[in-house]
């Protein structure tokens, strides 16, 4: 296999005089794959045993919530004695993560992968870091260039963390009002602004040093189920999904997307073997890599997620994500075992030794990529929190503003004897938007909260002494499961 995988090598390498300028010439071709990144996998992936070229898929969660000295040590222990390929951060703080990655990277005889879910920036999981709207807000905004510039401090984020690479952007369409997990992630429901959009977030951030990673391929938008917990059932055609859902993933493939994560979600009339997309080989390899003609990393969702219940012996989910086509094994739950059963399978069928070769030839690729982006630039004295980011997380907030109806009820003109009162609804609570109206107006305050069913008739008849009413309808935004949605007494009470 080292001949062939050399032969590869020539081929990429000197079918053109400029190998670089070739291919960036090539649209599809992953941002990653240079002369240098070329070079330098080549380098590695010739001294690595079978059994260290299937460690390179794993990429484990390095730390969370309530984890201790001994979990890092079990961490340390993987990469020593299993030279795993990346790892995943979640909950944390800036400093944590930067100790982190260099510890692990201290043991670690290549160097890891670092990817970290950071769809609004980094502070999706870690504190004192700025934040910026979530892709539902970015999906209004209709100045091209203030999103490139979030793409940009974004990347800056993450490269002064030392993260490789962005779980992100979200191209799932959001054609499903029901949605419990995708809902405010997606920049929207129709498909052509979901492009633009994850365009210019992947194009940013790529340009400036980190790899973004296209998800939930192949559309996580129309489903009624959160996949962290069982698995969603989507009865779409390939005709269906090929007009709507693949749409976005098309154009972000053909300019460079350097990954695509699979969705842990079922498509009955595209594979009738029933198993979540995320271990299909109909949608890894006939539909993304076939068809649309992807050469990139191929990340499996996380595979500790609910909907891979079935898939219950040890190793099981991470050997048929690897058969199904994944490159990287995201979060596993038995990288021992895994590592055995892949290794199983692989000795025992040759085709799967060069699926091997390739996929983690493209991981090292992406770290050769990444190395030589850290060693020529220095993010040492970024801050996570600035004032460049702080104006333009309100430049997005302030160009996001839209007037979905206006039926004579703007602009507001008052006079002196004009009455105004401001009707609270939702979960939070509302006060930063009452406090600006009163720069402008004097205006009462009312909390439909603080009235019941049976007090609603006396909130009416003090409403009804008001000119205006402006219903303001406000909720959090701290985590996915958050409910944005109005409940009957409010909805009735409206009406």
């Amino acid at each position: 296999m080292k001949i062939q995988t050399l032969l590869i090598s020539f081929l990429l390498l000197f079918s053109f005089k400029n190998p670089e300028k070739a291919l960036s010439e090539n649209n599809k071709s992953p941002t990653f794959v240079t002369r240098h990144s070329i070079t330098w996998a080549d380098s590695i992936i010739s001294k690595l045993s079978t059994e260290q070229k299937i460690s390179q898929l794993f990429m484990v969660a390095a730390n969370g919530k309530n984890l201790d000295e001994d979990y890092f040590k079990e961490i340390d222990t993987l990469i020593t004695r299993f030279n795993i390929g990346g790892l995943i951060f979640f909950k944390s703080s800036p400093s944590d993560v930067r100790s982190l990655i260099k510890r692990y990277n201290n043991v670690s005889k290549i160097p890891l992968l670092t990817g970290i879910d950071a769809e609004w920036g980094v502070s999706m999981r870690i504190d004192s870091s700025q934040t910026f709207p979530w892709a539902m807000t970015i999906g209004a905004i209709q100045n091209d260039s203030l999103i490139y510039e979030m793409g940009r401090s974004v990347a800056n984020q993450l490269n002064s963390l030392g993260i490789d690479i962005n779980f992100a952007p979200v191209l799932d369409i959001n054609n499903n009002p029901d949605n419990p997990i995708i809902d405010r992630r997606s920049y929207g429901q129709n498909k052509y602004l979901v492009s633009e959009k994850g365009m210019l977030f992947m194009s940013s951030m790529q340009e400036n040093g980190i790899l973004a990673c296209a998800k939930h391929f192949p559309g996580h938008g129309d489903t009624n189920v959160d996949s962290h917990l069982s698995l969603p059932v989507i009865k779409h055609s390939y005709e269906r999904l090929d007009s709507l859902e693949l749409f976005p993933f098309k154009k972000l493939i053909n300019h460079n997307l350097s990954s695509v994560m699979t969705a842990h979600i079922s498509l009955p009339l595209i594979d009738s073997s029933n198993v979540p997309s995320s271990l299909s080989k109909t949608i890894i390899k006939n539909i993304l890599r076939d068809s649309l003609k992807f050469e990139g990393l191929v990340v499996s969702d996380a595979l500790n997620m609910k909907a891979l219940s079935n898939f219950s012996k040890p190793g099981e989910k991470e050997l048929n994500a690897f058969l199904a086509g994944n490159d990287i094994l995201l979060f596993p739950t038995d990288v021992e075992a895994a590592i055995d059963l892949i290794k199983k399978s692989v000795i025992e069928n040759k085709k799967l030794e060069n699926q091997l070769d390739i996929s983690c030839r493209r991981i090292l690729m992406a770290k050769g990529w990444s190395q030589k982006k850290n060693s020529e630039t220095n993010y040492k004295d970024f801050k996570l929190l600035n004032s460049r980011d702080l104006q333009l997380n309100r430049n997005l907030s302030k160009n996001a503003i839209t007037v979905l109806k206006n039926n004579g009820a703007l602009p507001i003109k008052t006079s002196n004897k004009s009455k105004i009162a401001f009707l609270k609804m939702g979960s939070d609570d509302g006060n930063t938007f009452y406090k600006r109206i009163n720069n402008y107006l004097p205006v009462d305050s009312y909390d439909f909260n603080n009235y019941n069913q049976n007090s609603e008739e006396q909130l009416i008849k003090k409403l009804e002494n008001y000119d205006k009413v402006i219903i303001g309808l406000h909720f959090p935004n701290d985590n996915f499961w958050d409910s944005h949605k109005l409940n009957k007494n409010e909805k009735n009470f409206i009406e």
